[in-house]
Order: structure tokens, then C-alpha cells, then sequence
């Protein structure tokens, strides 16, 4: 299910150039809704292209690039933000993201194990980042330790490493920021409302 930012207006949000109330009529206002939404999806895809940058979707846990290429999660959540024209009405619009995982950084929750295997395989180290358990290069076995911690391990020279630390669930809270901030999305909205009104009112005379 996408993430969704609702933007609504009659009017009442939007500074109305003197003189043009005479053009906000129900076909004139989804017209200059369709093109605040689009500014304001252009908007979230700058903030999360920005968010990515900044290495702000890194926690405490980062183990650095991995095998993915670096912040291409987080390039992915920017481009998929759109805006369905269809959805403009007289009185606003919505614009969408439905990003694989995004939704759970947005809101949070608990993540299970799917597919049969009893645990979650989290890596622990930069080699596993990115990659499943069962596409690791490496001897992996799995280890219960005296303290109750169970990982999967392989030899280390003269000892043994944790690759991957295995859980029968995580719950996590929601990611700070990972929604975007209100404030660009009215701006860019409310700016290419105005152009948009002022354009037809151009092109009426």
C-alpha cells in the first residue's frame, strides 16, 4: 500500500491575485490543483533526493556500502513519489509513493520472517550487507551462544565471526524524516497554483 500526502484547497490557502476570483470555477480549480500537485510531488522527490545525500537514511547500525550500490534505496524512494492527475478535484489533490519498504520507514512496525526460515538474517558485517544468507560466499554455520544470542558464523582466522545475527522478529519505530517536510510541498504547491491561475487568466484575454 503507497504512502500518501493529501493537499487540499478551495482556495482559502492561496493568495488570489485581485481581480481573478471569477476563474475559480470547479473545472478551473482541479486544473490548477493537477498543477500544484505536480510541483509538490517534484518537491518530495528534491527533499528525499536531498535526505539521501546527507546519509540520513544511515543509522547506528550502517556497515557502509556493501554490495548495493551506495544510496540507491534511498534514490529510489525520491523518483518513485508521483502525482495521479486523476485523483485532482476541486478541492485538492494527492500525490503517492509506493517505494518497496518505504511505507515501514514511514510508519514503522514489526518485520517477520517469510519463506520458511524460522529467523531474520540481519548482517552484522559490511561483506554481508545487501546480500541473503544463502548467497554468502562463505562456510556459515549457526551458533546459539551461552548468552542466548543465535548468528550464523564463519572461521576467522584462529577464531570465528558473526556474519549474520538471527531474530524471530524486529519491531521498529518510524524512520525521523523519512516523511516529507509540509512546508516545500505547500510552497511548490501553492506557487504553480498561482502560475497556473495566472496563465489562464493570460490566456482568456
Amino acid at each position: 500500500m503507497p504512502i500518501s500526502i493529501d493537499i487540499t484547497t478551495n482556495g482559502a490557502e492561496v493568495t488570489i491575485p485581485a481581480g481573478l476570483e471569477r476563474l475559480l470555477s470547479q473545472e478551473n480549480l482541479r486544473e490548477f490543483n493537477r498543477a500544484g500537485g505536480r510541483a509538490a510531488s517534484n518537491a518530495a522527490k528534491e527533499y528525499h533526493l536531498n535526505f539521501n545525500q546527507a546519509g540520513k537514511w544511515r543509522g547506528e547500525s550502517y556497515l557502509g556500502k556493501g554490495v548495493d550500490q551506495p544510496g540507491r534505496w534511498g534514490d529510489n524512494v525520491a523518483n518513485a513519489w508521483i502525482h495521479d492527475e486523476n485523483q485532482a478535484s476541486e478541492a485538492g489533490t494527492t500525490i503517492f509513493n509506493d517505494a518497496p519498504f518505504y511505507r515501514h520507514k514511514v510508519k514503522g512496525g514489526t518485520i517477520t520472517p517469510k519463506g520458511g526460515y524460522p529467523f531474520l538474517t540481519i548482517p552484522v558485517v559490511r561483506e554481508a550487507k545487501g546480500r541473503r544468507a544463502k548467497d554468502y560466499k562463505g562456510n556459515l554455520f549457526e551458533i546459539l551462544t551461552k548468552k542466548g544470542t543465535r548468528g550464523l558464523f564463519e572461521k576467522d582466522g584462529d577464531g570465528v565471526r558473526m556474519v549474520y545475527l538471527l531474530k524471530s522478529q524486529v519491531t521498529q519505530s518510524e524512520w525521523p524524516g523519512a516523511l516529507p517536510e509540509s512546508e516545500p510541498l505547500a510552497r511548490g504547491f501553492v506557487e504553480s497554483w498561482v502560475d497556473a491561475l495566472e496563465a489562464y487568466s493570460e490566456a482568456e484575454l
